[in-house]
């Protein structure tokens, strides 16, 4: 009977003793599968920006922080303004960036260090204390500024350059003003600080602006009123028409170019038509005199290229007339023909140039003023127009006119010799002479003489 107990209590005891091996390794079972399941999540007091992120896995405590901050930095605003304008911008729109991961990293630590066993009875403690962490948000300055001047144009006030015009025989100047526009530099500078400072609430910025200077200032267009030059031409008051015709064109020539722009007389004298005022008078036309519509204009020309000479404008483009003119001498002449021959020059200086034209007192009166640049630097100028060929008539015509009688003879064109002449400008300093320029080389054509020969017989 001893025995049968003896043998009982030892298999007793062997049995509890493999009761309590599958039991603890049971229990280690449950303990590791339970810590391992912990390993991969927050413990249950861990709170970031005051959301609780226990039992999370990191990636989900990621997206859930993220969310919170841009919700936050969509929903808060920095209100800009100047004077009655104002916008509104939220915190993203300066592109910020946090330490998320880094705090995330940090809050992961606690409930996760010692022995296994330590971790599984934190993973079971839900008394224990909540531990806080912050994420800190920062800025770049340079984001804030590209975010600025983005939108900078809203708060632009253009300058507006002073502006110059001729009239009446005067000038009149408008002033410049000032226009601003947005710092985006010294605006940024203030925001950074606020956001750096975590200031809240967020105040509204009033904006820096800075002055933004004309291009063109009253100043400066003090430098287009230098009087460059003057010339005159004179005509004869009897001629009433090609004195209209001088009138209107000289009207039309008064001008204002701006630096680099070029002047042509075509588009400023055409279209020369009735309708345009402009009546019949002589021109030349295959070097004789006839009638036309605007004739006289090229004494504008003519008044025109001589004022010119006496500056250090450009000239493009210039020819003479097939025949000498009364009115100035060889070689100083310029002619005009609708669609076929223009004068032109160009405004070579950095301030505008000023075409002043009026007939008075039967001159026509060319004056120009801009850039003292272009006033040539001698005390005194004069011209020389040198013959260097001339090329004699062509034979004489005899033209049958049966208006004319048979012993009647009229002289219908004077002979005229061709000339080629060189337009020479002498430069004189103290008197004397210090350059000699070649303008141009004039060619005019020769005439023939035209004699009319009647052919109607007398009746006795």
């Amino acid at each position: 009977m001893a025995t049968d107990k003896k043998k009982k209590l030892k298999v007793s005891l062997v049995v509890m003793l493999i009761l309590i091996f599958i039991g603890i390794g049971a229990a280690a079972i449950y303990v590791y599968h339970e810590v391992t399941q912990y390993n991969l999540v927050f413990a249950n007091h861990i709170y970031v920006n005051d959301v609780a992120i226990g039992g999370l896995t990191q990636e989900e405590a990621l997206i859930k922080i993220k969310e919170q901050l841009n919700t936050y930095n969509e929903e808060h605003f920095i209100t800009l303004f100047n004077k009655d304008k104002q916008i509104h911008l939220s915190l993203d729109t300066f592109n910020p960036t946090s330490n998320l991961d880094e705090v995330l990293q940090d809050a992961y630590t606690p409930g996760h260090e010692g022995h296994i066993f330590k971790r599984f009875l934190a993973s079971k403690n839900t008394a224990l204390e909540s531990i806080h962490y912050l994420v800190q948000t920062s800025y770049d300055l340079s984001e804030i500024e590209k975010a600025l001047e983005v939108q900078a144009h809203l708060f632009e006030e253009a300058p507006i350059d002073a502006t110059i015009e001729r009239k009446n025989r005067q000038f009149y100047v408008t002033p410049e003003q000032i226009g601003y526009a947005l710092d985006s530099q010294a605006t940024a500078s203030i925001i950074y600080d606020m956001l750096t400072a975590n200031e809240l609430p967020i105040r509204p910025i009033q904006i820096v602006m800075k002055e933004v200077t004309p291009a063109v200032t009253a100043k400066e267009l003090e430098k287009a009123q230098t009087p460059l030059a003057s010339f005159s031409t004179s005509y004869n008051n009897a001629d009433q028409d090609r004195n209209q015709n001088l009138a209107i064109a000289a009207s039309k020539i008064n001008a204002k170019l701006n630096p680099g722009e070029s002047f042509s007389l075509g588009s400023k004298l055409e279209p020369i038509t009735p309708d345009a005022g402009y009546k019949a008078s002589k021109v030349i036309v295959n070097g004789k005199l006839e009638e036309g519509i605007g004739g006289g204009v090229c004494q504008i020309a003519s008044t025109l290229y001589n004022a010119l000479l006496l500056s250090d404008i450009e000239i493009i483009s210039r020819a003479n007339h097939s025949l000498p003119v009364a009115y100035v001498p060889l070689g100083r002449d310029a002619t005009y023909a609708s669609e076929l021959i223009d004068f032109k020059f160009r405004n070579n200086s950095q301030y505008p140039l000023f075409v002043e034209s009026y007939c008075e007192d039967n001159k026509i009166i060319v004056n120009l003023f801009g850039d003292a640049a272009l006033k040539l630097p001698y005390d005194e100028v004069k011209f020389s127009s040198e013959l260097i060929k001339t090329t004699p008539p062509p034979p004489t015509i005899y033209k049958e006119d049966d208006t004319l009688y048979e012993d009647q003879e009229i002289q219908e064109t004077t002979p005229l010799e061709g000339k080629t002449v060189k337009l020479y400008r002498l430069m004189y300093k103290n008197g004397e002479l210090v350059s000699k320029e070649l303008i141009n080389t004039s060619y005019y054509k020769a005439r023939g003489e035209v004699i009319k020969v009647g052919t109607k017989p007398r009746l006795d």
